[in-house]
């Protein structure tokens, strides 16, 4: 008799080839004989069964092999569809399959017209990577034990933009105690319950939200403050200034947040952000009114910032070259900037003073709308405040300009360190 570990290791020489059968555009004809063999051996003998079955399930890219094991399900123009009530046999029958998957990746590319629910009822605690796409509400009729509290082995979960919601979804994907990413859009006709969860989400590092200025809030009200590092917020409608504030004076809570990016909100700098002292990344996608001065403040917000990104709205002035010293004495660890500055206007007086110190800084992008008058004056400046500078763009002309000017620059200090 085989032994199992050895069978484990004929079928798995085989996951390959039986993964990229699932991709019509390139998989070759050894593919489709990969997963054929696994299927084969499944028939073949019990001993090859189970480490067999396990291989050929262990990744989906659809769901029409978990619903073709449903007798419940037909054939309709080339889509199978539920028509009728799960019996708890297909249930079992269904459980037995889904139990083997570890990853389920669908792009949405495919309409399955699952008649009764969405795609969701179909994983269980097996799961560990699943990417759901424009689902639809989950059925009522659908045991819980089998829904939403069962798989309990998340680890990443992305949901689309899902045009019905059952009242409880937040509910039970608070209780996943493994869940650590998390992307969720969710709409704005409050039928979201949020009474009742109290530290939610226990393992939750990565969040991506989507919403309402009253989802937003709610939602992050509830997140245990302890866990979360990575956290970017949209808002589905432009809110105002006071909707905005109240959302992110809940930021401070969050004492392990180090990467926040915003997007779609009310153009203004909130006071509350300088108390995320612990932040190394930040990208403020709304423009804002940008000064000397509100660049000293932001500069000073985050001694630990690594990669920063501002831009500035159209109809004001934008800090000259010389604010961004602020960023070269407050951020001793910043990596990469995409900040505006002035370029369209030839600088006036004499060059910024040099940095006594090799800042990290090698990436900078000029957020700021506009040509490039003085491409050698601006690479000085440039050069004088971040002396380890390789690369540096913007949206208009002549940054090539400046790329050129700052790579001859580093190649005539390197020659003087040769001769030296």
């Amino acid at each position: 008799m085989l032994n199992v570990d050895v069978v484990s290791l004929v079928c798995k020489q085989l996951e390959y080839g039986t993964y990229r059968a699932l991709n019509r555009s390139f998989r070759s004809r050894e593919d489709l004989d990969h997963r054929k063999g696994l299927l084969s051996l499944c028939l073949t003998s019990k001993v090859f069964l189970e480490p067999a079955l396990n291989v050929l399930w262990r990744t989906l890219s659809s769901v029409e092999p978990l619903l073709s094991v449903l007798p419940e399900t037909i054939d309709l123009n080339g889509k199978k569809m539920i028509v009728e009530q799960i019996a708890p046999s297909s249930w079992d029958r269904l459980r037995y399959y889904t139990s083997r998957v570890r990853t389920f990746a669908d792009d949405g590319s495919t309409n399955y017209g699952l008649a009764p629910g969405s795609l969701i009822f179909f994983l269980t605690n097996s799961i560990s990577d699943a990417t759901l796409p424009l689902l639809v509400s989950l059925p009522s009729d659908i045991p819980r034990s089998r829904a939403f509290a069962c798989p309990s082995c998340f680890w990443t979960l992305r949901l689309g933009r899902l045009p019905v919601y059952e009242p409880d979804l937040v509910k039970s994907l608070a209780c996943l105690p493994k869940l650590s990413s998390l992307s969720l859009t969710l709409l704005s006709n409050g039928t979201v319950d949020y009474d009742g969860i109290q530290n939610g989400f226990p393992s939750l590092k990565h969040l991506s939200i989507e919403g309402s200025t009253a989802d937003l809030h709610d939602f992050l009200n509830i997140i245990s403050p302890s866990m979360l590092q990575e956290l970017s917020l949209i808002w589905n409608a432009h809110p105002s200034i006071t909707e905005a504030i109240g959302v992110t004076t809940l930021l401070p809570r969050l004492s392990t947040l180090r990467s926040l990016t915003i997007d779609d909100m009310t153009p203004f700098f909130p006071e509350t952000f300088d108390q995320l002292s612990q932040l190394r990344e930040l990208s403020y996608c709304s423009p804002l009114v940008l000064t000397d001065e509100i660049t000293a403040t932001i500069a000073s917000s985050w001694s630990h910032i690594e990669i920063l990104s501002f831009t500035a709205v159209m109809w004001s002035d934008v800090p000259l070259v010389s604010s961004l010293t602020h960023f070269a004495r407050g951020c001793p660890n910043l990596r990469y900037l995409r900040y505006p500055i002035e370029v369209s206007v030839s600088p006036t007086g004499a060059a910024p003073p040099p940095t006594p110190f090799i800042h990290p800084l090698q990436d900078f992008v000029c957020s700021a709308q506009g040509d490039v008058s003085d491409p050698l004056s601006l690479t000085l400046g440039l050069h004088q405040i971040f002396p380890g500078l390789k690369s540096v763009n913007g949206d208009g002309d002549r940054w090539d300009e400046v790329q050129a000017i700052l790579q001859s620059f580093h190649f005539i200090v390197a020659q003087n360190r040769h001769f030296i």
